[in-house]
């Protein structure tokens, strides 16, 4: 059976390719701007504010990105708000980008990182649901 996806604003019916294009280039865009982010030499922001390190700002740091980029996502490619494949996707390569800062030189990998990431991707799907859920 075919699915019909509908435009809310126009109320047009919108073609299916269209939709799996535009969300396979904002899932590359996305990750690749994490991607560089992640295996930037001495991309740190506690470093750039001129601040002490803090375990604490450092999950704040990684747990905000991931927040942020997934409410980006879910805004652009709302179809996926209660999907559990792009959950898997996301933490999978928040993973793999901490792993490849192993080979960059002035990056650690760190277990609580992947946490914090972990955390923010929950979070932000969380708070898109609620907000859809009361809206």
């Amino acid at each position: 059976m075919k699915r019909i996806i509908i435009d809310r604003k126009s109320g047009k019916i919108v073609n299916e390719k269209k939709i799996k294009r535009k969300r396979t280039w904002i899932l590359l865009i996305a990750l690749s701007v994490t991607g560089v982010l992640s295996t930037l030499s001495d991309f740190h922001l506690d470093k750039m504010l001129d601040i002490d390190y803090s375990v604490g700002f450092d999950m704040l740091q990684h747990g905000g990105y991931y927040f942020v980029l997934v409410l980006v996502l879910l805004y652009y490619l709302p179809t996926e708000r209660r999907s559990g494949s792009l959950f898997m996707f996301l933490f999978s390569f928040s993973v793999i980008f901490e792993a490849m800062q192993l080979l960059v030189p002035g990056r650690t990998f760190s277990e609580l990182d992947i946490l914090s990431n972990l955390l923010g991707i929950t979070a932000g799907f969380i708070v898109n649901n609620v907000y859809h859920n009361y809206t």
